[in-house]
């Protein structure tokens, strides 16, 4: 639970498509094709997809996040095992592309967590990729898997980007079965929410004059649709 409030203390300097905004998000804003700007990150490209009984898209909210100085998303579902199909898994897909618009800057690291509780079995895949490989396993950079199945667990995992990079192409995999393996206890399982933060970090020097001469059009061009901070 401590991620709330660190969450909310980063939630004025974030842009939506270039307007400043407080609060959360519907995750269905976002699949229309809107963009979410945090700092000096912008999140775009956003699709969702459900099976079974698992939340709609209009039931996700997202958050901008804050946690020891780095930035990401927080996504807030709740989902509650014991309202779901107690015979199958019940799956979603939620993917979206994250892009650093300073070009002093890369991404060097990501850690998802997650928070959850009471007792069933909920898992979070989650992948990371290059967008030029996308669909092709020779272009995922890491993998990381967090799961629980009894109550109040905060579980995180971590990836190191060597080289560091510009941007990302992130898959999540939501996954819950009600079921807890014994006929006499009901599961009561509650997936809050799980936050992706990014750790970032300034090129080498040797390379960053001619980084910033490459992404100095790419720059402006961002600066013309509004997504550069106020």
């Amino acid at each position: 639970m401590l991620l709330r409030p660190l969450a909310l203390l980063f939630i004025s300097l974030a842009t939506l498509n270039g307007t400043a905004f407080a609060g959360s998000v519907p995750l269905s804003d976002l699949v229309a094709g809107e963009s979410i700007s945090v700092g000096p990150l912008v999140f775009s490209n956003f699709r969702y997809s459900a099976k079974d009984e698992m939340r709609e898209v209009e039931e996700i909210l997202v958050v901008p996040a804050l946690l020891a100085g780095d930035v990401g998303l927080r996504f807030v579902v709740d989902i509650d095992t014991a309202l779901l199909s107690p015979f199958t898994a019940n799956e979603a897909i939620l993917g979206y592309e994250v892009e650093v618009i300073d070009p002093q800057l890369k991404i060097t690291g990501s850690v998802s967590t997650a928070v959850a509780e009471g007792v069933g079995q909920i898992v979070v895949n989650r992948t990371l990729a290059d967008p030029a490989f996308l669909g092709d396993d020779q272009g995922v950079l890491g993998r990381t898997q967090i799961g629980f199945a009894s109550s109040g667990i905060l579980d995180d995992n971590s990836v190191t980007f060597s080289p560091a990079i510009y941007r990302l192409n992130v898959s999540l995999g939501l996954i819950t079965n009600p079921r807890t393996g014994s006929p006499s206890i009901p599961a009561t399982a509650v997936l809050e929410s799980f936050t992706d933060i990014y750790q970032l970090a300034i090129p080498e020097p040797s390379t960053l004059a001619l980084i910033t001469a490459l992404s100095l059009p790419l720059a402006t061009s961002r600066r013309l649709k509004s997504y550069r901070l106020a």
